[in-house]
């Protein structure tokens, strides 16, 4: 329980509520993790949860309630690269990978496995540290690229998973999808769903890359979370969603 005086740096939410004295219920107001899901019960994730209740004229009482999931010590961090087959045509992107590579093998005890994807997919190379390995792999071109099928590359997941997933260890899935026009197939809800109940240590992250917002509205479907990126922010928007054990 704490009293605090409206200031000029409240949300707009809270001005709002503050200019209302004759509001004589609990006004709620909750802020999400950004990157992980709490309602997905991902390790590390966090709600917050503000209520606010007018006293008197001059007195505001304020409650605010942290809930999280505990963030597991997890043995290392397995990633799964899976990019559409299009996507393996854009030098920018497939140099921006290989980096990506980097970064995430600065642990030496973390692995990534790659999965490209159109209206079939591939797993590209299942869990390795082996850098050079995957650079080259990501060199691999695909000209298969009228159409994408998300359900597809979910199928390649699962069975990736099925096969190499261990309870000690943290996965992260990232799925870049660009302009492409998506082959209609909801059954990737479904995987998604799947996926979620049976691998509690995953965590889904969707990128639209390069592309519409109708394309970042289509992975909040099937992912956890979702953000843009591109190119030229590759660094500062992907790279820093990447969850790693140091």
């Amino acid at each position: 329980m704490a009293e605090e005086q409206v200031s000029e740096e409240l949300s707009e939410f809270w001005k709002d509520f503050f200019f209302r004295p004759d509001s004589v219920c609990c006004d709620l107001h909750r802020n999400f993790s950004q990157n992980l899901s709490f309602v997905n019960e991902n390790p590390g994730a966090w709600k917050l949860t503000e209520t606010a209740k007018w006293v008197d004229e001059n007195t505001v009482h304020l409650d605010l309630t942290l809930d999280s999931i505990e963030h597991m010590n997890y043995e290392n961090q397995n990633v799964v690269l899976v990019y559409s087959d299009s996507l393996t045509n854009n030098q920018e992107f497939i140099a921006n990978m290989q980096s990506l590579v980097d970064h995430i093998l600065k642990n030496s005890s973390n692995e990534i496995a790659l999965i490209t994807y159109g209206l079939n997919s591939e797993i590209l190379q299942p869990f390795t540290n082996d850098s050079a390995l995957l650079k080259n792999q990501l060199t691999q071109v695909n000209t298969n690229i009228n159409r994408i099928n998300y359900y597809k590359a979910y199928a390649s997941v699962i069975g990736l998973l099925n096969r190499e997933y261990v309870s000690t260890e943290n996965y992260q899935i990232v799925i870049f999808s660009d302009y492409v026009v998506t082959d209609d197939s909801p059954a990737e809800v479904a995987e998604y769903n799947f996926i979620k109940s049976e691998y509690p240590n995953v965590s889904i992250l969707g990128v639209a890359y390069d592309t519409t917002t109708r394309v970042l509205e289509q992975l909040n479907d099937f992912t956890d979370s979702q953000i843009k990126a591109n190119d030229e922010n590759f660094e500062i928007d992907v790279m820093s969603n990447i969850q790693l054990i140091d």
